[in-house]
């Protein structure tokens, strides 16, 4: 029970955050499964057909209605939203895994579903190879770990923050997230 005072029944609004290919969409669905809270799948709201973002103050107005129902499990970096999503959150958690791990994952998540819209995506937004996208996955860690980091530790003392940096911590997170919600 690693995790298990961080966790309980009064965690009803989740975010999950981390680097594309961390997991942070499969985390969500599993532990929506478990607990019953409904999983809210950023990239399937922001990503309009044909991979058209969602103009930002559209985007923005989107969030603030979502962060005002009273149970989430929430999935997604999308920083420019973490000043509205991190306060009203009960407990984040942090995808923090090794850029070789989230690389290898997008390579493996192109190949099974390349041409296919998948669950946690917008409409009419297929898998493709995307090398604008490879580099900003592997450049996460310099680029965007930072500015989480930094948005975590304002937060620190107020929030409930989880890190986790590698599958297994976060086989063993869900393992005691299951625990607590059955």
């Amino acid at each position: 029970m690693k995790y298990h005072d961080k966790l309980n029944q009064s965690n009803k609004k989740i975010l999950v955050i981390g680097s594309p290919g961390a997991g942070k969409s499969t985390l969500t669905k599993k532990m929506s499964q478990i607990s019953g809270i409904p999983a809210i799948h950023l990239d399937a709201l922001f990503w309009q057909p044909h991979w058209t973002e969602t103009p930002q103050t559209e985007w923005l107005e989107i969030v603030r209605k979502i962060i005002k129902n009273k149970k989430w499990i929430m999935d997604g970096n999308f920083s420019s939203s973490f000043d509205i999503r991190i306060p009203t959150a009960d407990l984040i958690v942090f995808l923090d895994f090794p850029r070789w791990i989230c690389m290898w994952r997008i390579f493996q998540r192109v190949l099974q579903n390349h041409g296919k819209v998948r669950y946690d995506m917008g409409n009419e937004c297929p898998e493709k190879w995307d090398w604008e996208f490879v580099k900003y996955v592997w450049k996460f860690k310099q680029n965007i770990r930072p500015e989480n980091l930094t948005k975590l530790k304002q937060h620190a003392a107020s929030k409930k923050i989880i890190t986790l940096r590698k599958p297994k911590e976060a086989q063993e997170f869900l393992d005691d997230f299951a625990t607590t919600f059955l």
